[in-house]
C-alpha cells in the first residue's frame, strides 16, 4: 500500500500549472494521537505542503494521504463539541430566517455525523435526511431519529437521498466543515446539481483562507484538510456545474471560516454586497500568492 501519491492535476479544474504557495515540516497524521502507553512511540511524518492552481486559484495539499491511513477509524461525534451544538442551533435559526423553511421544506446534510445539525432542523420539518461514511456513527444516528444513509456523499447515495425524499429534491442542501477534506469536488458539486430543487440553496461551511493566515490558525494545515478555500475556486466550480455563488458570510468559527450560498444560475437570488466586498479583498490582499503568506 502506497503511503500517499502526488497530486498531479487540480482537483477543480484539472490544471498542471500549480505554484508551490507554502511548503510546511513533514508531520505525523493529524488526528492520530497516543495514549499514554504509547507517548515513546515514535509516530510516522508525512510531508505537508500546498499547491496554489494558477487556473482556478484553489489552494490544495500536494500529497495526498491514502485514506486507510489517515481515517482507520473515524469516531469523531459532533455532539462531544459544546461550541458546534451551539453554532449550529444557530445556524438553524439563520438559514430558516434566510431562505423561509416551512414545515414542507426538505433537508439534506452532507457528512451529517451524528445528526447534529439535522436534529436542530426538526422544529422546522420532518423531512430531513443526513449521509455519513462512518458506519458506527451513522447508526448511531439512525437510532436516534435521524434518517442517514451510510456511505460518502456521491451519485448513488444521491439517488438514493432523493428517493428517500419521495423522489423529490431538496430545498436546502448543508456541508458543514467536511468540503475541505474531499478530493473529488467535481463529484460533489455535479450531484449537488442533482439533488437540489430549481429553487433549493446549498450552503456550505468551511475554514477561510484569508482569516487562517491571517489568525496563524496553523493547527488547520494538516493532511486531512485536502483543500483551502477562499472564494475565486468556489465561484469557479459554480461556473463549472451551471450554478451560482450569491452569498456568503464570515464567521469567527475555528479561527476564521466562511459560509458559501449557492443556487442553480437561473435563480432570483441576487448577488450580495457582501460577497463583492470580500471579492474585492481578497484581490486586494493577494491571497492566492505566495507572498500573502510569507507577509502575514
Amino acid at each position: 500500500m502506497n503511503s500517499f501519491k502526488i497530486l498531479k492535476k487540480c482537483r477543480i479544474c484539472g490544471s498542471q500549472n500549480f505554484s508551490l504557495i507554502f511548503q510546511n515540516s513533514p508531520s505525523p497524521i493529524g488526528e492520530h494521537f497516543l495514549n499514554s502507553n504509547q507517548k515513546k512511540l515514535k509516530q510516522k511524518s508525512y510531508p505537508i505542503d500546498y499547491l496554489c492552481c494558477k487556473t482556478c486559484k484553489l489552494t490544495q495539499v500536494k500529497h495526498i494521504i491514502n485514506n486507510a491511513i489517515l481515517y482507520p477509524d473515524y469516531l469523531y461525534e459532533t455532539k462531544t463539541s459544546l461550541t458546534l451544538n451551539k453554532h449550529f442551533y444557530n445556524l438553524t435559526r439563520i438559514l430558516a430566517s434566510k431562505l423561509l423553511l416551512k414545515k414542507n421544506s426538505s433537508i439534506l446534510d452532507i457528512g451529517s455525523n451524528d445528526g447534529t445539525l439535522l436534529k436542530n432542523f426538526k422544529n422546522i420539518t420532518s423531512k430531513i435526511i443526513g449521509i455519513e461514511p462512518s458506519k458506527k456513527i451513522s447508526k448511531q444516528a439512525n437510532a436516534n431519529g435521524i434518517k442517514t444513509i451510510n456511505s460518502f456523499f456521491d451519485n448513488r447515495s444521491a439517488s438514493r437521498a432523493i428517493e428517500l425524499n419521495g423522489k423529490k429534491k431538496f430545498n436546502l442542501i448543508t456541508a458543514t466543515n467536511v468540503i475541505a477534506n474531499i478530493h473529488n469536488l467535481n463529484d460533489v458539486f455535479k450531484n449537488i446539481k442533482k439533488s437540489l430543487d430549481n429553487n433549493g440553496v446549498f450552503v456550505f461551511e468551511t475554514f477561510y483562507l484569508t482569516s487562517l493566515v491571517q489568525n496563524n490558525v496553523f493547527d488547520f494545515l494538516y493532511h486531512e484538510h485536502l483543500s483551502l478555500f477562499g472564494i475565486r475556486p468556489v465561484l469557479y466550480i459554480c461556473k463549472k456545474f451551471n450554478l451560482k455563488l450569491y452569498d456568503i458570510e464570515l464567521l469567527n468559527t475555528k479561527g476564521g471560516s466562511i459560509r458559501f450560498y449557492i443556487s442553480h444560475r437561473k435563480t432570483s437570488f441576487d448577488i450580495s454586497q457582501n460577497l463583492k466586498i470580500t471579492i474585492l479583498n481578497e484581490k486586494k490582499l493577494k491571497i492566492y500568492n505566495k507572498n500573502f503568506f510569507k507577509n502575514e
